[in-house]
């Protein structure tokens, strides 16, 4: 029988190699373990928002919704203008006798209608009276299909 050489070694019964990779290993957690995670000082909300905002580019600064963002990213509470949209939504939405005229915050429709023409007449009527007012008009599925704003009268 041909004798096999054992390449066992005293540490631990790990051979040559296996020894090195172990040692590999052990150093590159050490130095991994030596790396500290970048501690950034402690900044007043305004430095924060303006730290925000020289990321943003200039076309998001621009915008209102931008500077906003911005500021809810650094925990400013920002005063928001109170927005020109309406005060009353009218929707024109298909149901099971055709069209439908509702008025948001009502129970009942406006009115229903044989033709989705008709509906769309009747809705953009009620949002005039009603302005400042958003015509919401829906397809037959009930996607929305296009939304009109009618502005109070000056």
């Amino acid at each position: 029988m041909p004798s096999t050489t054992n390449r066992k070694t005293a540490s631990g019964g790990a051979t040559p190699s296996q020894s090195a990779q172990r040692k590999s290993l052990e150093q590159r957690s050490k130095q991994k373990s030596k790396q500290t995670p970048k501690q950034t000082p402690k900044q007043t909300p305004k430095q924060r928002v303006k730290g925000v905002l020289d990321k943003l580019t200039p076309a998001r600064v621009a915008t209102a919704a931008g500077v906003t963002a911005a500021a809810a990213i650094a925990g400013v509470v920002v005063k928001k203008k109170m927005s020109a949209r309406a005060d009353t939504t009218i929707d024109v939405a298909p149901n099971a006798n055709g069209w439908q005229v509702k008025v948001s915050g009502n129970q009942r429709p406006s009115g229903t209608f044989e033709l989705k023409k008709e509906a769309v007449e009747a809705g953009r009527e009620l949002a005039r009276e009603r302005a400042p007012s958003e015509l919401v008009i829906h397809k037959a599925d009930g996607s929305e299909q296009r939304r009109h704003e009618y502005p109070a009268p000056a």
